[in-house]
């Protein structure tokens, strides 16, 4: 089974909170303005210095480029930084975050060309080419030289964003267009609701233990939600640049504190399964991804083609996924192996494989799950972080927020799913 990738988002609201580091970004807007200049010149054009608001928009696109990447260096943790350069993107979101707008790309390539950044728009990352982030050896000087550390770098609060995505095109290399929408008393609700839980992130106790030679950037902690097929109940997964989702789970279990202690990881078993399920009024009587016969078709192989049947339509010509066919025996074809992950989980046939996926259906109650039990936990007195099915809490408070995630996963979809716990007490 292959081993799937981390990256982290590009935080365009980075900013300076000392006079080191704004020391360091007055160096860096200066020479990326030299190196446009010498890339103007080399066309015949003249590069003339920006006034008022066009000014404070390079200067927030530099500090935002070099400061987030500075932090990912400081911190030597594993994961790409990766940032999207397409316009739509770009050009998208909260008007506060003025780093983020189509003027990046100049930025970017100045910055490279000074020895400020690398970019590599060559990154593979789980069967997709990015663009990756690293620090050049002019960022490396300055912040040595002006002594700039994590403590120097911020994130400014800016309103939560959601994005209201499209059908995803046939093909594995495609990507879901991004759309626009009007502003309705549903997504009204999705972005208060939204605003609470960033508020409450915001608020949390979060620290960081040495893992290492890797140190996690708690800095970042703001939340978004991605909806998908044109709809606002379909998807809604939490994503964006909040350091946990993307963190290595090895330096997470080892590092991370909550509320000033170790964490505990309290998930839902099967998540996606155990909802189809509860759709249909019941709940699992065996693990979905375990198939009792035959014994030689690994779990993590049942894992990967249930997932599979949820989010694809399965016809006879289909395949299994090239990581499930690896697991496999190839004495199965994928065929039978289809029918027998359909007849375990008989309950739910109908919903595996099915013209009409039902993947992005059942994310959005997980993702709606996840969010109702974290806001829970801040009312209930501790600090709790989402991680897609699961939470995030101090290894004291485990049993409490186990009571909390299967109370909101009942009142929403009438049955108490099975709940893992595992603390990590160093």
């Amino acid at each position: 089974m292959s081993v799937r990738q981390h990256a982290r988002q590009w935080e365009p609201r980075t900013i300076a909170l000392s006079d080191a580091a704004r020391s360091l970004v007055d160096e860096a807007v200066e020479a990326q303005f030299i190196a446009r200049k010498d890339r103007l010149a080399s066309v015949g054009s003249i590069a003339r210095r920006n006034r008022g608001q066009r000014a404070e928009k390079e200067r927030s696109t530099v500090e935002a480029l070099v400061l987030d990447v500075l932090a990912h260096w400081l911190c030597n943790l594993p994961e790409y930084l990766v940032i999207k350069l397409d316009s739509n993107w770009l050009s998208a979101g909260p008007r506060e975050v003025t780093a983020r707008n189509r003027t990046v790309n100049d930025r970017l390539y100045d910055l490279c060309e000074a020895g400020w950044l690398v970019a590599d728009k060559k990154t593979r990352l789980n069967n997709y080419f990015v663009t990756s982030l690293s620090a050049g050896p002019e960022l490396i000087r300055a912040s040595r030289s002006f002594n700039v550390t994590l403590a120097d770098i911020g994130v400014r609060p800016s309103p939560s964003e959601i994005e209201l995505r499209g059908w995803k095109p046939k093909g594995a290399m495609t990507r879901r267009p991004l759309l626009e929408f009007e502003p309705t008393d549903e997504t009204d609700a999705i972005q208060a609701q939204l605003e609470e839980l960033n508020d409450c992130l915001r608020a949390a106790t979060l620290n960081s233990a040495r893992y290492d030679a890797m140190h996690i950037d708690v800095r970042r902690r703001t939340v978004s939600r991605a909806f998908l097929d044109e709809a606002f109940n379909r998807g809604g997964r939490l994503k964006g640049a909040a350091f946990w989702l993307s963190l290595r789970k090895d330096v997470r279990r080892s590092a991370l504190q909550i509320d000033g202690e170790p964490i505990a990881e309290v998930d839902i078993q099967a998540a996606m399964p155990t909802i189809a399920y509860a759709l249909e009024g019941t709940k699992p009587l065996e693990d979905p991804y375990q198939l009792p016969q035959p014994v030689d078709i690994p779990r993590d192989a049942v894992k990967l083609t249930l997932m599979q049947m949820l989010w694809t339509p399965i016809g006879k010509q289909s395949r299994l996924a090239e990581e499930a066919r690896k697991l496999v025996p190839s004495n199965y074809p994928a065929g039978e192996v289809f029918e027998l992950i359909r007849q375990h989980n008989a309950p739910i046939a109908h919903r595996l494989g099915n013209p009409s996926p039902y993947g992005a259906e059942l994310m959005w109650h997980e993702s709606e799950v996840i969010i109702a039990a974290t806001l829970r936990c801040f009312s209930g007195g501790f600090s709790a972080l989402p991680l897609h099915d699961a939470l995030l809490v101090p290894a004291s408070r485990a049993g409490q927020a186990k009571n909390i995630l299967g109370a909101a996963f009942e009142a929403r979809l009438g049955i108490r799913p099975n709940i893992k716990v595992e603390i990590f007490d160093r």
